[in-house]
């Protein structure tokens, strides 16, 4: 009712008041208002919360940071990649996927690598529909990793174009070894005529 009512900071305060009661389930539900707030208490109060016992509570915290969207929670949630709770690594993943910043990157990319499948199709959901150019830069980069070039090489073909003029860096400045990656998605996202039109180019 304070929420429709547009009062949302007296149902902020009350939670607060709850964030650190005995009862799981009420932990849960202050931590969820919390999301709600817009102010830096509540920000770090739900970055606090990420340690919580239960598993519950911090699967709130996760979605509360997701709504929050603020840069400071990044290297809170990059940690919380670590819980041992899939769902709450998913939810960290979901929410550092709509943080405006760059340094979420190198958690998205860590995140390919969890040992739960779900997790790791989020974090490519993720990577996917964010498909800017920095995050193809940094895919293009991962190419070099051995254990990660089929996660990162499917993504980079799932952004498409975006990450054409990459792939070229890493075919002329990478290791002779990622050609046989490389060549192949350039094929599948550009075709072989578009190379051929740049060779007829009369700039060097």
């Amino acid at each position: 009712e304070a929420f429709t009512k547009d009062d949302q900071s007296v149902i902020v305060d009350i939670a607060f008041e709850h964030l650190y009661s005995t009862e799981e389930d009420e932990r849960a539900l202050a931590i969820e208002a919390v999301g709600w707030g817009a102010t830096q208490a509540c920000v770090e109060s739900a970055i606090r919360v990420l340690g919580d016992p239960s598993v519950l509570v911090r699967r709130a915290a996760v979605d509360a940071l997701g709504r929050l969207r603020d840069r400071s929670a990044v290297a809170a949630l990059g940690k919380t990649l670590g819980d041992p709770d899939p769902e709450v690594r998913s939810g960290a993943v979901r929410a550092l996927g709509v943080i405006d910043d760059e340094g979420v990157l190198s958690y998205l990319v860590a995140a390919l690598k969890d040992p739960e499948q779900s997790v790791r199709e989020t974090a490519s959901h993720v990577l996917t529909e964010w498909s800017s150019p920095a995050v193809a830069k940094r895919l293009a980069g991962v190419l070099t990793v051995p254990s990660l070039r089929d996660s990162a090489a499917d993504l980079l073909m799932r952004i498409g174009p975006t990450s054409v003029e990459l792939l070229i860096d890493v075919l002329r400045q990478g290791p002779p070894g990622l050609r046989g990656t490389v060549g192949p998605l350039l094929n599948n996202l550009v075709g072989v005529d578009e190379f051929i039109r740049r060779m007829e180019s009369v700039e060097p």
